[in-house]
Order: C-alpha cells, then sequence, then structure tokens
C-alpha cells in the first residue's frame, strides 16, 4: 500500500517532486507567440522560447508573428492549461516565466518550436529543457519549417556571444570581448544563439 500511495503522490503532482510550483488555469488572451494572459489577468511568458514580435509598439511586425501567435492561440485556447514555474519566476515585466502544459501531456513551448515559429531563448537559471528544445528547433530548421523558410536565405555575419548565448550584428557595441564572427543568423540559431533584442531589428529587416 505505501508503495501504491508514493506512486500516486508522484502521479498527481509531478511539479512538487520535481522541485517546480505548479498551478491550473485557463487562457483568457493571446498576445503574440511566446505569451498568455490568463483570466485571471495573470501573464505567463514561456519559457525557452521566442517568438517574433507583433506590432505591439505600432513597429512593423516582425515575419511569422502573426502565425505564431494565431497557433498559440489554437493550440491553448478552450484547454485547462498546467502551468508549471521556472526556478526564476517571473521577469522584469512581471510576467510569471513558465513551461505551459495541454491536458494531455505536451508542452506548448516545444509545440511551438517544431513548427518552426519560434526559437531557442536561453536563459541561464531556466535551463532544464535547452538541449531538448534545441534538438526540436534544429529538426525544423532542416525541414524549413515556418520562420526557417525566411531566416536560412539571410546571409549576414554576426557575432554570437557564448556567455549569454545571444548574438549581434556587427557594429553592436554589446557584443561582449569574447564574441566570434558566425557567417549568417542560421547558423548562429543552429547552435542555440538567439538575437540581441537591441540588434534583431536590423537582422531581420537586412535585405540581401
Amino acid at each position: 500500500m505505501k508503495i501504491n500511495i508514493f506512486f500516486m503522490f508522484f502521479l498527481f503532482f509531478p511539479g512538487l517532486c520535481s522541485g517546480m510550483d505548479f498551478f491550473y488555469s485557463d487562457a483568457g488572451f493571446v498576445p503574440d507567440g511566446d505569451t498568455i494572459i490568463l483570466k485571471d489577468k495573470r501573464v505567463v511568458r514561456y519559457i525557452g522560447i521566442d517568438a517574433p514580435e507583433v506590432n505591439h509598439d505600432k513597429s512593423i511586425p516582425q515575419p511569422f508573428s502573426e502565425t505564431a501567435r494565431a497557433f498559440n492561440k489554437k493550440t491553448v485556447w478552450g484547454k485547462k492549461l498546467k502551468i508549471v514555474i521556472g526556478k526564476t519566476r517571473s521577469d522584469s515585466y512581471k510576467r510569471i516565466l513558465a513551461y505551459v502544459y495541454l491536458p494531455d501531456g505536451r508542452m506548448v513551448n516545444e509545440l511551438i518550436l517544431e513548427k518552426g515559429l519560434a526559437w531557442v531563448y536561453y536563459h541561464k537559471d531556466n535551463n532544464e529543457y535547452f538541449e531538448r528544445f534545441l534538438e526540436v528547433q534544429q529538426k525544423a530548421m532542416k525541414s524549413g519549417a515556418g520562420l526557417w523558410s525566411d531566416i536560412y536565405k539571410i546571409w549576414l555575419p554576426v557575432r554570437i556571444n557564448p556567455g549569454s548565448m545571444r548574438f549581434h550584428s556587427l557594429t553592436c557595441k554589446k557584443s561582449g570581448n569574447k564574441s566570434s564572427i558566425e557567417k549568417n543568423p542560421f547558423n548562429a540559431f543552429y547552435k542555440g544563439y538567439s538575437p540581441s533584442r537591441k540588434c534583431i531589428k536590423n537582422i531581420f529587416e537586412y535585405k540581401n
């Protein structure tokens, strides 16, 4: 009987057993491809991925941003979601950082990567699934899924920083002393680097 009770504890409380807190909730609004706003108004930012930006500040939407938002909404809408909070629980915008699961056990963060509608985004504390996410992204890149059908066409050298796992345009002053040059963004993405917030606009607006 003790074994059965122990097994049931792991089955129904996996977040507690892994050291992560979790709760269940429903999406009330989907603003973009890597965020949901719950019905109680709390904002949840998906850990480990970054989707193209929509035009929140009236800027030009990045390629595939609306597609990513539509897929995110279709995936989570009307479902009871399991929100597993990361080791770093929130970001500077007070958004909950989490892995979000569907009732069937699939992780939304990962599904968006599979469709090629986001790239991996390394976080030094919330990095439990970084290698797994990168494998999913690399598979999507090889198949040309989603945004990867466009990004592989960009032949613009970038600087990669192994410390931050970000890449920058060559003129960026924040690329770091230990940065090296990668011949294009596609190669940098494939190795697990993600674009710096300061440089992403220049990279996506670059025309060959």
